[in-house]
């Protein structure tokens, strides 16, 4: 074999590669790009989903909280004013607090509740 020969024979491998490689390329790039569409943008999605929902859920907590501390504070003044209370409504003011100081509610609203627990029952 000569060296033409060899020459030759080197072109032609090194032709065939560069062909071979420049195929993968064309293949291999949009499969990557389909793989990153399918796989990994989803996942970026569902961080931002998450995060506003995360988002969302503490607003609702917020706005339970105020009307739990709403009902708590109208109820205290009423029995408060009124100077005693009935079992029942002892029982559903004791609910209500225990969700609103569940959720974190504190302040004001324990005081007053604290000062209904002193309260006479009522007779009935």
């Amino acid at each position: 074999m000569s060296l033409a020969d060899l020459i030759d024979i080197l072109s032609d491998y090194a032709s065939n590669m560069t062909t071979i490689i420049i195929l993968a390329v064309l293949v291999f790039k949009p499969l990557r790009l389909k793989f990153t569409e399918r796989f990994i943008k989803p996942e970026e999605d569902q961080n931002q989903r998450m995060n506003k929902s995360e988002d969302n859920q503490d607003i609702i907590k917020l706005a339970l909280v105020a009307l739990l501390h709403d009902r708590v504070y109208n109820a205290c003044v009423f029995y408060i004013n009124q100077t005693n209370i009935s079992v029942e409504d002892m029982k559903n003011l004791k609910h209500l607090f225990e969700a609103y100081a569940g959720l974190g509610g504190n302040g004001l609203c324990h005081e007053l509740y604290t000062r209904v627990l002193k309260l006479p029952l009522a007779k009935i």
